[in-house]
């Protein structure tokens, strides 16, 4: 074979590289980071808003009612990536820079909460189940309270709620059965 056939051959070569590399460019990201994180019961605990400062004591007896551990079973984890792409690189030499900041940030929020989507809904569920259930409760201890008088004592508020059959367990087990009907449907 002739010096000129390998030279033509090996430019075919670099031109099919460099047309691949160029496609790539627009194909995947230009730019990306990947963090991962594994979001725990305490860590959950801890980056819940603490409304002691505030002076919301109904906030304050819903959050501890709320069992952390039980809300998350198992630990997330969690892998957000933040991507710059190439259209965005060269949308950066138009002139609305505002639009373009908008694109970058939809679309690495969109990813992040496509992400976090299926553990968000069960982790609401679970929250909501116990925000409701300890709702309930406190509730009903303020009407039973409130009914018997100013002066009824925590012990005499228990002992008139059991000998209505409004124990805790009692409660509990027709929430869930209430919540266990309620998602059949």
């Amino acid at each position: 074979m002739s010096t000129r056939k390998t030279v033509f051959i090996c430019n075919l070569a670099i031109i099919a590289l460099c047309i691949v590399s160029i496609v790539a460019y627009f194909i995947m990201p230009f730019w990306r980071v990947n963090v991962k994180y594994t979001l725990t019961a305490e860590t959950l605990e801890e980056i819940l808003p603490d409304d002691t400062d505030t002076g919301s004591d109904d906030v304050n007896s819903i959050y501890e009612g709320i069992n952390f551990s039980e809300l998350l079973e198992e630990d997330i984890p969690l892998e957000i990536s933040i991507e710059l792409r190439t259209s965005d690189v060269l949308g950066s030499m138009d002139s609305d820079s505002n639009k373009l900041v908008e694109n970058i940030l939809y679309n690495n929020v969109h990813n992040i909460i496509d992400q976090m989507d299926p553990y968000i809904n069960d982790m609401v569920q679970k929250l909501v189940k116990t925000v409701v259930k300890t709702t309930f409760k406190e509730e009903l201890k303020k009407q039973v309270k409130e009914s018997l008088g100013e002066g009824t004592t925590d012990d005499q508020l228990q002992a008139e709620l059991n000998a209505m059959g409004l124990t805790d367990e009692d409660i509990d087990a027709k929430m869930t059965s209430f919540h266990s009907n309620y998602t059949q449907s």
